[in-house]
């Protein structure tokens, strides 16, 4: 330690002021109640590094301790005088931001021309522009549907505002005057943290304020360490999952493997499962990032409040993360509900922890958090009014002793918004609103039609028909069952597994219903998927006594997303399968003609009644012939996806014990390693 122990306490609880007075500054000029209510922003003072050496313990979110600010200021070429960098760019701050909406503004504090420390604060805007108000949909893809990607960009260069800025950041949100004074609240904080940052060196001297920076740090690591000495020395897994990804119907892993070795904890998340096409990806860009750590700076803080917030409780800590996984995305990736993903990250480590310190860990917390947003557009002027109201958490996890510095949910010191204030802040709006009724309700009728097939509906029969599955599964392995109750129960798991499959392709139409399928062409050999699914086919079949008879090339390839191709083609097959008889057959056939893959798939079988011909394609019709029931949700699927494609599916013939489908899909070149 450079100082003595009386001078680094006096210094330490100054500057830990100076961060604390940023944040009141900014909630009182803020102009959103976000940021006036729920508190829903950060301050800090980092280093000449970029490493907070004073961190808010009781104002704003308490868990970012461990950003890096260097990346954003370097990306700009280093900051003089009077500068500001502004970024909600995840990736290009690396992981500085990591959604749209939290904008990230960084000061340098210049002393008769020497660089003593930066200033920053970080605000979540109610609206960066983007798909939906707000800018956070769990439906987005790629972050540019998530609005405005501003990267590290000098907001004000030597005292000056940039104008162009500040319009740019206005021209690309719903709310453009909100956003602006809120930005401008984060400005005010980082003057006044600079106006006292001067006063305390005027007081301590510049080479006394820059050794207090670094021996708070160290101070901060020793302590934390002595604290972590508490998890006995091995290694600790644990995994969670997310309920889904929106995407598919399967639930996402998030793994950790915990390493203590005398104080020193390694966490690899090893295991997690790859980055997901909605966005609930966490931007970490393979740094220890504070989204992964939130779970140590409370537990730290919890054995030892007395310790300093600062970088320095992490820098015991070592986070590994596969590249290319839900906590490490490779860009574009959509990151804007990175919090619901977070806060498994969270329990997971509680999970992880448990093992290690019983008696001191709680149980895992709710694992939900939800932005609640209200929005409303006024059809006279064509604004709008964005009002994100409070994130709504689940309860924390039961504890044997509560004490310390205790973390209540998983990441911020935050307040409900009271009702009054909700609706004193609306009722500039209220005449507005009874113009726009009349539309709403229009509206809302046409969203009743159009949810008929609503992914909802289906997230909410997924939970449920996966635990019966697995608890079928788990009755079916135990012994001695009477033939009987094990046939009964095999039927009944069969039918579970028919379920999900119903389940899955309800997502997946909803998915095209809202426009959110996205196709990524690639040359896919079509000949061989066909092959694959005859190969399983034909198991099946062999009990029923169907042969199938094939005529494809060896190799035809076509335009397409392989597992969507694959996708089409099983249900053309499978239902060639189902609507068959005991001796029948099954004839495949592909050939190129004039730019597209022709497939045609027939099958013997009651045919299709002319008056339900019309109908197959509809995806519940189930008409008064029997031959018809049960075709249209799986052909329905497999058509949009083949237009989808540039194709198309259709009926070419069904009648006299013959029922032949035809399939067009663009025809492909083949890639130059042979393709997919």
């Amino acid at each position: 330690m450079k100082l003595d122990p009386v001078t680094l306490e006096i210094m330490a609880t100054k500057v830990a002021a100076v961060a604390d007075e940023m944040g009141y500054t900014l909630q009182r000029t803020g102009r959103t109640l976000y940021v006036k209510e729920t508190a829903d922003f950060g301050t800090a003072l980092a280093t000449r590094n970029g490493k907070f050496f004073a961190y808010p313990s009781a104002i704003g979110v308490s868990g970012f301790v461990d950003l890096d600010c260097r990346p954003t200021i370097e990306a700009v070429g280093g900051l003089d005088e009077g500068d500001v960098v502004i970024t909600n760019h995840a990736y290009r701050s690396k992981g500085l931001s990591t959604h749209t909406p939290d904008f990230h503004v960084i000061k340098p504090v210049y002393v008769d021309g020497q660089l003593v420390c930066y200033v920053w604060s970080f605000l979540h805007s109610s609206d960066v522009g983007g798909r939906v108000p707000s800018s956070i949909s769990p439906s987005n893809t790629e972050v540019f549907q998530e609005g405005l990607l501003l990267p590290p960009t000098k907001l004000v260069r030597r005292g000056v505002p940039v104008d162009d800025i500040f319009g740019v950041i206005g021209a690309n949100s719903r709310t453009p005057d909100e956003n602006v004074g809120d930005i401008k609240a984060m400005l005010s904080a980082l003057a006044y943290g600079e106006r006292r940052i001067r006063e305390i060196v005027a007081q301590h001297g510049a080479a006394q304020f820059l050794d207090c920076q670094d021996d708070l740090l160290e101070y901060s690591r020793i302590k934390a360490r002595q604290a972590y000495r508490r998890i006995r020395n091995g290694t600790y897994d644990f995994w969670d999952y997310l309920d889904d990804d929106l995407v598919t119907p399967y639930p996402r892993r998030i793994r950790v493997k915990l390493s203590a070795n005398d104080g020193e904890i390694t966490l690899d998340f090893d295991g997690t499962d790859p980055q997901t096409l909605s966005s609930f990806n966490v931007p970490t860009l393979g740094t220890r990032h504070p989204w992964l750590s939130l779970r140590l700076v409370a537990l730290a803080l919890t054995l030892d409040p007395s310790i300093p917030v600062n970088a320095g409780i992490l820098d015991n800590v070592t986070i590994k993360t596969p590249e290319g996984s839900i906590l490490n995305p490779r860009f574009p990736a959509a990151t804007g509900v990175r919090h619901a993903t977070a806060i498994r990250v969270d329990n997971v480590l509680v999970g992880a922890l448990a093992k290690a310190l019983p008696d001191v860990m709680p149980a895992c917390s709710g694992g939900i958090v939800i932005p609640i947003v209200f929005a409303e557009s006024d059809p006279a002027t064509g604004t709008s009014n964005v009002i994100v109201v409070e994130p709504a958490v689940g309860g924390m996890g039961a504890v044997l002793l509560l004490g310390g510095f205790v973390i209540s949910h998983f990441v911020a010191v935050r307040f409900a918004k009271p009702v009054e204030q909700l609706a004193l802040d609306s009722e500039r709006n209220r005449a507005q609103r009874r113009q726009a009724e009349a539309q709403l309700i229009s509206a809302s009728e046409k969203l009743k039609r159009s949810t008929r097939y609503s992914a909802d509906a289906s997230h909410q029969l997924k939970t449920p028909v996966t635990v019966l599955r697995a608890g079928l599964e788990s009755l079916l392995s135990r012994e001695h069952f009477d033939p009987e109750v094990y046939e009964e129960l095999s039927a009944l798991l069969h039918q579970t597994h028919r379920l999900t499959g119903v389940i899955e392709d309800l997502l997946l139409l909803s998915r095209m219903d809202s426009g959110h399928l996205q196709i990524n062409s690639e040359a896919v050999n079509l000949s061989e998927l066909i092959e694959e699914w005859l190969d399983d086919l034909a198991t099946l079949l062999d009990q029923v006594d169907v042969r199938i008879e094939k005529k494809l090339p060896t190799k035809i390839h076509v335009v397409g997303e392989k597992r969507y191709t694959s996708l089409i083609v099983q249900n053309l097959l499978e239902n060639a399968g189902k609507y068959n008889r005991a001796g029948g057959r099954i004839k495949v056939e592909a050939q190129e003609k004039n730019g597209e893959v022709v497939v045609t798939v027939g099958n013997t079988g009651e045919p299709i009644a002319p008056s339900e011909q019309e109908h197959i394609f509809e995806r519940f019709h189930r008409g008064s012939e029997k031959s018809a029931s049960g075709h249209g949700l799986g052909l329905s699927l497999a058509r949009q996806l083949a237009r989808l494609h540039g194709g198309d599916l259709r009926l070419v013939h069904s009648g006299d014990d013959w029922t032949e489908f035809e399939i067009r899909f663009p025809a492909a070149q083949p890639a130059a390693d042979g393709g997919s």
